[in-house]
Parts: C-alpha cells; structure tokens; sequence
C-alpha cells in the first residue's frame, strides 16, 4: 500500500498511507519501520520544524494522531522525555480542532509518561485534568482508562485507600471497558492492602482474560500468594511463568532499535536544517562581528570617560585636602598649638648651654616659623573678618535683611542679587571663580552660596530665596557633593565657602 501511493498514488493520500503503514507495523512490533512512517508522514504534513500547524483541521487531526502514536510507541519503550514531546504536541492539535477525546488522550498519556518515569507527584495533575474533560463529555471509556492511571498513581505511592478509590468501582462496568487493565489493577490494590483472597481471585480471572502485559503481572502476585501460603510448587510455576514472559516483554520493548531509528531521522531532519543554517549562521556571524565591534568602542569610550572621571574625582579630593589645610592654618586651635609649641621652646631655651650652638639655632629657628605662621594666620583671620564686616555693612546686605526680616522676600530684585554679587567680589576677588571651578552652581544654589558668604543664618537663607528650610540643607549638602564626590552634610559645605 504504501510503495503504491509512493510511486502512483495521489501525493495529498500519501500522509494517511503512511499513519496506517506505521499502525500495522506497531502492532507487529516492528517498532522501527513505523516509527519511520510516522515520521515520513510528519515531514509531508509540516512546513517547519517547530511546533506544526497545518493549514486544514482534517491535517491537523491526522498529525495529532500520529504524534499521539509515536508518543505511545516511546513510552512503552522507556523514551519518556520523547514520548512526552509527541503527546504535547498531539495536545496542542487536538486542542486547536475542539477534539475533546482527543486531549484525553493526550493529558492521559503526558501524565503516564512522568509515571513510568518515577514521577508519579507530577502525573497527577495531568490524570486530573484528563477526568475533567471525560466527566464533562460524559465518556465512560475515557473516564475508565484515566481512573485505572490514577489507582496505578497512588498504588506506587503507596496511598492504597486512594487506589481503591478509583480502581474498585471500575469493577461494575468490567464489561465495557479494557477487563485486562481493571482486573490487573484490582488484584494489585487487593495485594497492598493485604486482602490475600481477593488478590489471588481477580489474579485467576485475570489469566483467562488478561492480555499480555497484565498476565505477566498475575503470574508474579500468584507467584509472591503461593509463596505466602507455603505452597512451593504452584509458587515456582507462576515465577517461571513470570519470568518467561517478562524475557520476551522485555525484548520487544528494546529502545536499541528504536532508538537508532528516531536517531537515523533525526540525523536526516539536520540535513535538510544544514543550508538555511548556514545561510542564518553566516548572517549571525556578521551580526557578532558588528556587535562585538560595537562592544569594542563601547568599552573603550567608557574607559576614557571613567579614566578622565577617575582623574578629576583625584583633583576633587586634592583641592578638598588643600581647603581643609587653609582652613586649619587659620583656624584658632592651629594657632594656639603654635603658642603652645612656641612656650615650650622659649622654656626649652633657657636651659640650653650656650656650648650646643646647633641645638640652639635649631630652635630658635622653629620658633620663628611658628611666630610667622601665627601671624600670617591672624592677619588673614582680620582681613577674613574685615571682609565680612564691610559685606555685612554694604547697603545691598542690609536692604535684603530688612526685607527678610519683614517677610518681604519676593521685593528682593535680580539687582539686588547682582549687587550683593558685585559686592562680595570686590572684597573677595576669586569668590565666583573658585566656586565655578569647584561645582558650577545653578543660580539658586549661587545666591546660597553668596548669602553663605556674608554668614546669613540657614533659617533667614530659606526666606529670602524663597525655600523651606530642609530645601536649604540639601542645597548645601548636595553642593558638596557635586563638588568632591562624596557625601558631607551642609556644615562640611559652609566651611568651605567660608574658606574661599
């Protein structure tokens, strides 16, 4: 039949003639040459090797049945990963068309293929999921088969009661449904919850109606009751019988073969894969290299930017150490150390002979330096003062406090603003250049600054730039920050522009 439609035959029938040439060879057990049927059927029924969608639902309806038979041709040969593949597939066609027994089957035979992987937790939802769909089509079959998968489920979880549940009632419909399944299943909840009679019962029923399968299982629970009731013979004869089917079960469900076979079509299906990867391949190449080129310059503009980020956060930290230097070279704990340091000395002085000249000299000499630098730094503390008295005492300073202090603020006017700038300039040449060179201020940060200068209080600062008083902290605050690149509060801010 199907070397008829290959060579003669209408093209469009060539996919059911091989989904039937696959049947017959599976139920011969030639494993192998269905599983390449099927799979030929597959190629001719897809466009693509994702998930498939064919264009009519008669199309997909035969490709979720061959998916659903190779997915059973897997599982019974211990595949489950692939057996579990075909199924999902199978489910989403069938789900596509409405085929409700058809995702029965599916959910039913997912969940079997994480069961006889020894992951009975994560067959369940699937089995459950099954009985839903067959309760609500009102399918007794399908009910039956996914209620059997159940009680085998928590048979190997040991839950017996639970398989009970499930199995037990089967018993009233035995004649409508698989016999060989509902019997096997029977003796085996019998056997686990120790009800030995009952046991050995539906195992004797099940030899004169059980298929394959389920008689290898009767053989070996007869085998382990005979043993139970001390009867030798009738025990050994059930084994060998067990064991004797089991060897031939056993070599019919070889994956070798099939294996090689699934194998053999996948190595052709990355042929025919080759050239459009290549094709992709080449241009994914091109991509990398313009990619990784990108990356190249990225990584390089980057480390210019953090070099010369590195470099000005270094010359931040410097200028920051040079202010705090001035301003503890002005500060009055430097020069009382230095008053200090110089008693010491003149004491010192006193008790050195007039024979260790060197000793002397080098004294006197460290004097003199502290007596200068106390000098330089009072001097700068007067012109400091001097230079703050005269921008406190300008007309400007006094006009803008007099309206602060009405809570006038917003009659303060950009001239005003420009001459208190002009103001603070003249006394302190370098004020707006060294404020630009350390953080380049907005304007409202500027007149903080400014108002900082001539030593304005933070409460007063906040009326007359119009901002609440935290808003003036985290002015000052976020000033030092932008100036050096690290966190100090707004004191740490005021020093510094008290220095400038």
């Amino acid at each position: 039949m199907v070397t008829y439609f290959e060579d003669d035959g209408d093209e469009h029938l060539l996919p059911i003639a091989y989904y039937y040439g696959g049947r017959i060879c599976a139920e011969a057990d030639n494993v192998p040459q269905a599983l390449d049927y099927f799979h030929k059927a597959e190629i001719l029924l897809t466009d693509d090797h994702s998930l498939p969608m064919p264009k009519g639902d008669r199309d997909k309806s035969l490709l979720s049945k061959i998916y659903s038979q190779m997915g059973y041709l897997f599982v019974y040969r211990n595949m489950y990963e692939e057996a579990r593949r075909c199924s999902q597939k199978s489910y989403e066609l069938d789900k596509a068309i409405r085929d409700t027994v058809g995702m029965i089957f599916n959910l039913r035979d997912i969940g079997i293929s994480y069961k006889w992987a020894d992951k009975e937790r994560d067959a369940l939802p699937y089995f459950y999921q099954a009985r839903t769909l067959a309760n609500k089509a009102h399918d007794e079959f399908m009910k039956t088969s996914v209620c059997l998968q159940l009680a085998g489920t928590y048979l190997d979880l040991n839950k017996v009661d639970s398989a009970k549940k499930y199995a037990l009632p089967l018993l009233k419909t035995i004649e409508q449904t698989d016999s060989s399944a509902v019997l096997c299943f029977t003796s085996e909840v019998y056997q686990k919850s120790n009800q030995i009679d009952s046991a050995e019962y539906y195992s004797q029923l099940l030899l004169k109606h059980g298929k394959k399968d389920a008689l290898c299982e009767a053989h070996q629970i007869l085998a382990e009751i005979n043993i139970r009731k001390n009867r030798s013979a009738e025990a050994l004869r059930h084994y060998q019988a067990y064991q004797e089917l089991k060897y031939w079960i056993d070599k019919a469900n070889s994956t070798e073969e099939i294996a090689q076979a699934n194998s053999a079509y996948n190595y052709q299906k990355k042929e025919a894969e080759n050239y459009e990867l290549k094709i992709e391949n080449d241009r994914k190449e091109k991509i990398l290299l313009m990619t990784v080129a990108a990356i190249i310059v990225l990584v390089l503009v980057f480390f210019l930017f953090f070099n010369r980020y590195r470099h000005r956060q270094a010359a931040k930290l410097k200028e920051l150490e040079r202010i705090k230097n001035e301003q503890h070279l002005q500060s009055e704990k430097y020069i009382a150390e230095n008053q200090q340091r110089i008693a010491e000395l003149e004491e010192q002085l006193q008790h050195v002979s007039a024979l260790n000249a060197d000793q002397r000299r080098e004294m006197e000499s460290e004097k003199a330096k502290l007596t200068s630098s106390n000098e330089i730094a009072r001097l700068r503390n007067v012109e400091s003062k001097r230079a703050l008295d005269n921008i406190r005492s300008s007309s400007v300073f006094i006009r803008m406090m007099d309206l602060a202090e009405h809570n006038m603020p917003q009659k303060i006017s950009d001239d005003d603003w420009q001459e208190l700038e002009a103001v603070i300039t003249r006394e302190c040449d370098k004020f707006k250049q060294e404020i630009n060179r350390l953080c380049h201020p907005n304007p409202i940060e500027y007149r903080v600054c400014l108002l900082l200068k001539a030593r304005v209080e933070p409460v007063k600062i906040a009326v007359m730039i119009m901002r609440a008083k935290n808003s003036v902290s985290s002015i000052r605050s976020r000033l030092y920050q932008k100036a050096f690149g690290s966190k100090g509060s707004a004191k740490d801010w005021d020093e510094v522009i008290y220095s400038l």
